[in-house]
Parts: structure tokens; sequence; C-alpha cells
């Protein structure tokens, strides 16, 4: 379970970043002592963090899954439109709202 520091601490239960992800292809990063993760180019939005359990019905990938944790260990995954708006607002990201309207 994902935790406030990296050596432990209370368990994060939140969305706590927001983001587009930037055209290009998935790359290799280098964060030193051996690790070599995958990453995206992202533009991230300014936000607040976000309880996840008030959201879990209203997310087409949580809706009616009992264990919906194990959705987040998945590196990285699409969400639809709909689900990002609703993370966004829950955020208290406008901008995402507003120029995802259309």
């Amino acid at each position: 379970m994902p935790a406030a520091d990296t050596r432990g601490g209370d368990p994060v239960q939140a969305f706590t970043a927001i983001g587009r992800i930037r055209p290009g292809e998935p790359y290799v990063g280098d964060m030193g002592g051996g690790f070599h993760p995958i990453r995206r180019d992202v533009d991230f939005l300014a936000c607040h963090a976000a309880p996840v359990r008030p959201l879990l019905d209203r997310l087409d990938f949580t809706r009616g899954h009992v264990s919906w944790g194990i959705v987040f260990r998945r590196g990285s995954f699409a969400v639809s439109r709909e689900d990002f708006l609703t993370i966004a607002a829950a955020m208290g990201v406008r901008e995402a709202v507003e120029t995802s309207q259309g």
C-alpha cells in the first residue's frame, strides 16, 4: 500500500497528482542506484489531494470491484474521459473540466 513516506508512514489512499500525458513513447529513466523505471512525460495540473473512497462507485475502473486497490497496482493504465473529469473535479482542477467540454 502506498505510504506518505518512502520508508513507510501513514497509508495514502488519495489521488495526489493529475496531468495529461504528452505525445511520445515511454522511455527508461535513471533514478540512480540501479533503478531505471519506465517514464512518460506529463503536463501536471495544479490540484489538491482527493480521497479515493468517495469516488469508487463513480469511476468506471473501480465501480463494482471488491478488490478495487488492485487496479492501482498496474504501472499505468488509460482512464476514460469521464473518469478523468470526475477525478479532476474532486481535485479542484477547473482547467481540465473547462478544456474538456464539447
